[in-house]
């Protein structure tokens, strides 16, 4: 039997039972939630699972929000018509299950939690704990490529695609591209960028961007420029909290892919030493999906499947 304990504040060893299991993403942080609370408004919610005997056997961070919130009077007209799931539950990567064989009970005292909740539930297993959940969730497949960063250079560098990724780098270098990891004092460049950058979040503001720096810079957040002739052509944002990269954004200019650059293949190819230096564990190159429907969709699969990472498939959940 599974019960919940849920706080709006974590307890004093959140973090610490994250990092002890070796489990769990920045994601599941409590810095994540005060950046989620700051730039987004959301409120947290800490989840413990505990058995019969009080022990803490998993957790999850919850990030509470109402989905008409910004939408003035509209927003409360629709929430009437549509009688509606106004709050919603979002998460990724979680929960972080510290006794796997319970993992079942934690899914189904989740799902039992929700049910006595008008509210509508987004959410991502970790890549790392993936089940066969057998709870009435919506389930949808999805999966990411994982780069083991405890195996040999070497051998990261031969799994790589040959026409595709290694050629790229070789390029990028032999037109002078150059990397450099950022300082707070670049988050004004980075953020620039991002402005440029086509499919990226243009509400997103360089108070954010340092926001997010703040709250996460001391557990992992950090980022690469990539130069061309002393100019900033493309970047990556990314974490590394419990050894775990996951990418936080991705920017690119024109004068990089009009000049045939590459400049993100030499920033993944930079962070993957970066991470080997460091003794991280995983780059994560973040979701796919793993059955592709379109022509985009197969586009993004095929660029990060030349990395020669394992492919790993976990659930999206829904409610």
């Amino acid at each position: 039997m599974i019960s919940l304990e849920v706080s709006d504040v974590a307890d004093a060893k959140w973090n610490n039972r994250l990092e002890e299991a070796s489990l769990g993403s920045i994601h599941q942080t409590n810095e994540f939630a005060t950046y989620t609370r700051k730039v987004f408004n959301q409120k947290p919610k800490f989840i413990k699972f505990l058995n019969s005997k009080g022990d803490i056997v998993g957790q999850l961070l919850l990030h509470e929000y109402s989905r008409f919130a910004k939408k003035g009077i509209s927003g409360k007209f629709l929430k009437k018509i549509l009688g509606s799931k106004d709050t919603i539950f979002r998460w990724k990567y979680g929960p972080i299950i510290f006794k796997y064989n319970l993992a079942d009970d934690v899914w189904k005292s989740l799902y039992d939690f929700f049910s006595t909740k008008n509210c509508k539930v987004i959410g991502t297993e970790a890549p790392l704990l993936a089940q066969s959940l057998k709870n009435p969730f919506i389930i949808k497949p999805w999966a990411t490529f994982l780069i083991d960063l405890s195996e040999n250079l070497e051998v990261i560098w031969t799994r790589m695609d040959k026409h595709s990724a290694q050629k790229n780098i070789k390029r990028s270098e032999k037109r002078g591209v150059t990397i450099n990891e950022i300082t707070e004092k670049d988050l004004h460049i980075i953020h620039n960028l991002f402005q440029k950058t086509k499919g990226e979040d243009k509400t997103v503001s360089l108070e954010d961007v340092k926001i997010r720096w703040n709250c996460l810079h001391n557990i992992g957040m950090h980022g690469f420029l990539a130069f061309y002739e002393e100019k900033p052509i493309g970047g990556i944002m990314a974490s590394s909290y419990n050894g775990y990269i996951n990418e936080f954004g991705i920017a690119r200019t024109k004068k990089d892919s009009e000049g045939k650059l590459y400049s993100q293949d030499l920033l993944k190819w930079h962070i993957i030493k970066w991470g080997k230096n460091k003794n991280l564990k995983y780059y994560d190159l973040t979701g796919v999906n793993p059955y592709p429907q379109n022509e985009k969709e197969k586009g993004i699969f095929r660029y990060k499947e030349k990395w020669g990472g394992k492919l790993i498939t976990y659930n999206r959940v829904t409610l």
